[in-house]
This record gives structure tokens, sequence and C-alpha cells, in this order.
């Protein structure tokens, strides 16, 4: 059990796997306090001692609960779930799991990144003017290298960086102008990092732009087939773009 925010968690309820994957289900719940202050509403005031005593709840159940699928991809090192949290949240719950001290002696580090779309990097190199841009590309698991180009990686791995930084400034009248080099970082950011940026729009409004707002979804539907196979068929359908 994860704590994400507040008093709401996630758990994994069930785990199924395969040769080539692992699928099952999340649960999301609110972890209650039960030290806390309770409300009467009746009396609009705080419940007393002999109120409490009516409460007969196991600590085994828990309120709020919503299920949802994930499927994990053991060749691509692909996380897919349904998107009943935020890709900040899940990134977050996955990442407390991976720095439990038995995975890290077992695999070493393990880092966790949001793949983005395409939307994020078209988004901010059109801006009129783009004055700020930071792009930051995280070294990704030994096995897993995906499209990190060999320069990078060699940068990485000789310096023992755990991530590399690419900033730039440029004035509102003229901006940055986006070359080649800085395109093909923000490539490599989309799934190993995120980039983010200031600039004027074409009502020369200052706005702020990141890849985080553009996580890579897809929407599906489904009628004949069950919840679990439509996701397991989009899963599918994703992995092969």
């Amino acid at each position: 059990m994860v704590k994400i925010k507040g008093d709401a968690c996630l758990i994994f309820t069930q785990i199924l796997p395969s040769e080539e994957n692992i699928f099952g289900t999340i649960g999301k719940f609110t972890k209650i306090d039960f030290d806390k202050a309770w409300l009467d509403i009746q009396k609009m005031d705080s419940a007393d001692e002999n109120t409490l005593k009516l409460l007969n709840i196991p600590p085994y159940l828990q309120p709020n609960y919503e299920s949802f699928y994930f499927l994990f991809d053991l060749y691509k090192h692909m996380f897919y779930y349904e998107r009943k949290v935020s890709p900040n949240f899940m990134q977050k719950f996955l990442s407390i799991l991976f720095s439990n001290p038995e995975i890290i002696d077992e695999f070493g580090e393990i880092g966790v990144s949001i793949i983005q779309s395409e939307e994020a990097l078209e988004e901010i190199f059109s801006l009129v003017s783009l004055t700020n841009l930071e792009i930051r590309i995280f070294r990704p698991n030994p096995d897993d290298c995906g499209n990190l180009d060999d320069i990078m990686m060699g940068v990485m791995e000789n310096s023992g960086a755990s991530q590399v930084r690419f900033g730039a400034t440029g004035s509102k009248k003229t901006g940055l102008k986006v070359t080649e080099g800085i395109k093909n970082l923000g490539q490599l950011a989309l799934e190993h990092g995120d980039i983010s940026a200031k600039g004027y729009d074409t009502s020369d409004k200052l706005v702020k732009k990141s890849s985080k707002e553009h996580p890579i979804v897809e929407k599906i539907q489904y009628k004949s087939e069950s919840a679990g196979e439509a996701f397991q068929n989009a899963v599918y359908r994703m992995s092969r773009k």
C-alpha cells in the first residue's frame, strides 16, 4: 500500500504474470485515520466519545474503493494502466515501490519516467517567441536504454550522471532558434525525461508549457469483449505503434 496524496492510497490487488507481461488490477481507496476527529452532522460538531463507540469498522475494510487494470511489458519495460489516477501519481506509486531496499539490492536503482506525446514538442516549439527552454534527460535503467542515443548514454556512463540538463534563454524579440540538435534532445526527453518552456504565444501573452501535461493516452470503446480484454487489446495496439 502506498499513499499517493493525502489519504488516497494505491495497492496491487491482483497480479497475473506470464512470459511476456504482468497483467492485473490496482485498487484505489481512502485510508481513514481513526485517531482524528469525526464530524457529527446531526450536531454539526465533533462527535463525542459515546457516539464514537458506535463505530465498528474492521481495519481490513477501506472505503472509496475503485479498481482499474494495469499491464507491464516485461521486454520493453513499459507500464500501461487505465487512467483512474494522474500519470504523476502513478509515477510516485511505482517509484516508492521500487525504492524498497530488497528491490534495489536485487535490481539496482530503478527510475520511472512518464512517456509523453509528440503534441508536447509541437506546443513548445510552435511558440511565437520561445524565451526559456529546459530539457532534462534521465539516465535509463541498465537494460532499458530504448531510443537514448549512444553519445548521450556515453556521457552519462562516463560521468556517472543520473541526468543531463540542457537550458537555454533567449530574448522576447528574437526568441530561441529551434535547431535540429534541440529537436533531437526533445525527442529523447519524451521517453527519458521532460521538457519545460516559457515563451509568448500569438496573442503576445507569456505562457508556460510542460511536456508532463501531455502523457500518451489512448481512448478505447468496447462492446462484446470484457473491459479487461479491451484494455489488453488497446495495450497491444499501442505497443506496436
